[in-house]
C-alpha cells in the first residue's frame, strides 16, 4: 500500500510538469489574431472575446467597413447577453436585434476548417466573407418577422489568407434573454467533426442508458404493482431521456411531430419540472415514515404551478 501510494505521489507531481499547451488568442477591439496559431499542435480555439456590436442595427457583410456616420458601432464581450449590458448608459432591451462583427486574421491552410456553433437567443444568420456559412431560424427587426428555432451547427469552411470577416445578425422577440451565449469554436475540419460525434455518441450513451433502466423498473412494476418506487423510477428515466433528446445536441428536436421553437422550449422546461416532481416522488415513496405533509403540499404546489404555465 505504501508502495502504491508513493506511485500515485510521483505520478501527480509528474503530471503537475507536463508542457502547458499554448493560451489561446481573445479577440480585441474587433479582431481576433490566428496567424500565430497552430491548429494541428494546440487543436480548436475558442472565438471570444471583443467583438463589434451594432444595436439594434442589422448590418451587411463588408457594410460595416464602409464610412457610413449612421452605424453606432460598439464593443461587447463575446459569447454575452446582451440585457445585461449598457450601451450609452442605457440598459439594453431583450427584445431587440444586432449585429456582431470579427475580423479574424488567418495565415496560409489548405485544409477546411470545421467551425462549431450552439444555439442562441432565438434566431441568427452567420455570414464569413460574405457567404451564409450558418444559420438558426431567420432573423427580423419585428415579432412578426423573427422565426426562432434552437439547433447546433457545424459548418465547414475556408478561410483565406490574411482578413476574414464574420459577421452575425441576430435577433430575439421569444425569449426573455436576449443575445449571444454560445460557444464558436473554430478548428481543423477532422478534429470539430469528431468532437461533434462524440458529444452526439455521448447523448446516445446517456439516453441509451435511461431507456434501459426505465423498461428495467416498468418490467419490475408489472411483476409487483405493490412497487410503486418501480414505477416513479421508470417515469423519472423517460423524462429525463426526453431532456437530454431536446437539450445538448438537441438529438429529438428534428422529429418532433409538431417541430417549433414553442414546442421545443416547453419540452425542454416540462420535462425538468416533471422530472424534478417524480424523483421526490419517488424518495417519498421507499421513505414512508418521514412526516412529509407540509413538505408535499409545498413541493407539489409550487412545481404545479410552474407546469400549468409552461402549458
Amino acid at each position: 500500500m505504501q508502495f502504491i501510494f508513493s506511485l500515485l505521489i510521483f505520478l501527480h507531481f509528474v503530471s503537475c510538469l507536463a508542457e502547458k499547451t499554448e493560451k489561446p488568442p481573445l479577440a480585441k477591439k474587433g479582431e481576433l489574431n490566428l496567424l500565430a496559431w497552430n491548429f494541428e499542435k494546440n487543436g480548436r480555439v475558442s472565438l471570444h472575446g471583443e467583438w463589434e456590436f451594432y444595436y439594434r442595427q442589422l448590418i451587411a457583410p463588408n457594410e460595416s467597413q464602409n464610412s457610413n456616420a449612421t452605424l453606432q458601432k460598439e464593443y461587447i464581450a463575446f459569447p454575452a447577453l446582451w440585457n445585461s449590458k449598457k450601451v450609452d448608459g442605457v440598459e439594453l432591451s431583450n427584445e431587440a436585434y444586432a449585429t456582431y462583427r470579427l475580423k479574424i486574421l488567418a495565415g496560409t491552410n489548405t485544409k477546411p476548417y470545421g467551425l462549431r456553433i450552439g444555439d442562441m437567443y432565438s434566431a441568427y444568420t452567420l455570414f464569413l466573407n460574405g457567404e451564409v456559412i450558418a444559420k438558426n431560424g431567420i432573423p427580423g427587426k419585428t415579432f412578426s418577422e423573427e422565426t426562432a428555432e434552437w439547433y447546433p451547427v457545424v459548418s465547414y469552411v475556408n478561410l483565406r489568407e490574411g482578413e476574414n470577416e464574420l459577421v452575425l445578425q441576430i435577433s430575439n422577440y421569444a425569449h426573455r434573454k436576449g443575445g449571444t451565449w454560445a460557444y464558436f469554436e473554430l478548428g481543423s475540419s477532422e478534429e470539430i467533426s469528431n468532437y461533434k460525434n462524440w458529444l452526439i455518441s455521448f447523448d446516445f450513451f446517456l439516453i441509451g442508458s435511461l431507456l434501459i433502466m426505465a423498461f428495467y423498473h416498468f418490467g419490475l412494476f408489472a411483476l409487483r404493482r405493490i412497487d410503486l418506487s418501480s414505477l416513479l423510477l421508470g417515469l423519472f428515466c423517460l423524462c429525463t431521456t426526453a431532456r437530454i433528446g431536446v437539450t445538448s445536441e438537441r438529438l429529438f428536436v428534428p422529429f418532433l411531430p409538431f417541430r417549433s421553437f414553442e414546442t421545443q422550449v416547453s419540452i425542454e422546461y416540462l420535462s425538468f419540472f416533471i422530472s424534478f416532481l417524480l424523483f421526490y416522488s419517488f424518495i417519498i415513496s421507499i421513505f414512508s415514515n418521514i412526516p412529509k405533509k407540509y413538505l408535499n403540499i409545498f413541493i407539489y404546489g409550487v412545481f404545479g404551478l410552474a407546469i400549468t404555465l409552461v402549458l
